[in-house]
């Protein structure tokens, strides 16, 4: 069923509805549908050749690149603490970590890298020097790199994980990578001052501003007005929530997500720390636009994968790659290797929340919208 034949047959399903503003539902509809025909393994396939353009070369993967196509790449490193451990321990070891470092900087230009997020996590047991100089080892070509970073810490990275709630629980990771945040010319501002445990990095790509919210596991709820002033202050620049893991103080009353979603510019939040390795869930913000929770953990099955995401905005859209520079090996199922719609363009003052009578017009195109999506899978057969 080819897009404008959706399109056509939409007009058809407006026109029946007598509605004034099926018609614009209508316009809305097909985009939506032209843009996810002729989809297979997670890309686009009826646009662009398959090269190794962007990445490097691995044995029986390959990659889409499109033609002068306006991209960027984030790429995201999940927990490092077994492979900094250098013990083997679940397979993991030090040579992992540094060929990812060395991934980012050989693919620097190729892949058009312009930030790298970690996930928390840093070291295993965060009163170990060899360790912290393990994970430095790597970390230092990162950061060599002038690319922007951000390092939220995760439990591995408290004192003692034994009093997770301790006022001085960030003291070690402060002492640690304070000289490293400080030389972060992208560090706009951090929480409490003088401390790194939540830190803002403001950096721009291919004209588009970004930020990245590095939250500290468990946020307390001055941490989280601190955020929210800072998305307040830089309501146009799209951000990025990066922190160990979501959930972690739901217990003591912490709700990430619900925090998130009175943002309107946050659209996605990363996470580590659980074995389940990796899923990606969407969320919805008070504007009914969507965030994606995702989650990256590689760490205990001893592979060496990173995730990158790969910006194309004159697609708008965001591709999702997981790959291991030790294995030169990707993973393409739907968790590993999945695309999400990106606006390039992005205004913060339309539409507004719903409420009162807004929200009356709300369920009003909800239940609109139902009975236009009842008419979709006989849109080709009419």
């Amino acid at each position: 069923c080819s897009s404008d034949l959706v399109a056509s047959r939409l007009q058809v399903v407006a026109a029946q509805m007598s509605v004034a503003w099926a018609a614009s539902l209508g316009a809305i509809l097909t985009a939506n549908v032209a843009a996810h025909v002729n989809v297979s393994e997670g890309c686009n396939c009826s646009n662009g050749t398959y090269d190794q353009y962007w990445s490097p070369t691995s044995p029986g993967r390959r990659v889409l690149r499109e033609e002068g196509a306006r991209r960027f790449t984030v790429v995201v490193m999940p927990d490092t603490q077994y492979m900094v451990m250098d013990i083997g321990y679940s397979g993991a070891h030090l040579y992992e970590w540094i060929s990812q470092a060395d991934w980012v900087s050989d693919n620097l230009d190729q892949l058009n890298i312009k930030a790298v997020l970690h996930l928390g996590d840093v070291v295993d047991h965060s009163q170990s020097e060899a360790e912290w100089v393990n994970f430095f080892s790597g970390w230092n070509k990162i950061e060599a790199t002038k690319v922007a970073w951000s390092l939220p810490p995760g439990n591995h990275d408290l004192v003692s994980m034994s009093d997770p709630w301790a006022a001085n629980r960030w003291d070690t990771f402060n002492f640690r990578t304070g000289p490293a945040w400080r030389r972060n010319p992208f560090l706009n501002d951090s929480f409490p001052e003088g401390h790194y445990e939540n830190t803002l990095v403001l950096f721009e790509a291919e004209g588009i501003e970004l930020m990245i919210l590095g939250l500290e596991l468990g946020p307390s709820q001055e941490t989280l007005d601190w955020a929210s002033a800072k998305l307040n202050e830089f309501p146009r620049r799209r951000a990025i929530v990066s922190t160990h893991f979501v959930n972690w103080g739901s217990e003591r009353g912490i709700n990430l997500v619900e925090w998130a979603k009175g943002h309107r510019n946050i659209f996605m939040i990363h996470q580590g720390h659980s074995c389940a390795r990796e899923w990606d869930k969407v969320i919805y913000n008070r504007w009914n636009e969507p965030i994606r929770e995702i989650l990256t953990d590689y760490q205990c099955s001893g592979d060496g994968f990173l995730r990158y995401y790969t910006f194309n905005l004159d697609r708008e859209e965001v591709v999702a790659y997981t790959y291991s520079p030790s294995l030169r090996m990707y993973e393409t199922d739907e968790n590993s290797h999945f695309k999400f719609p990106f606006k390039a363009k992005y205004d913060p003052n339309q539409p507004v929340p719903y409420s009162g009578s807004k929200r009356l017009a709300g369920v009003a195109l909800t239940v609109l919208l139902g009975t236009v999506l009842s008419h979709l899978a006989n849109l080709c057969t009419l």
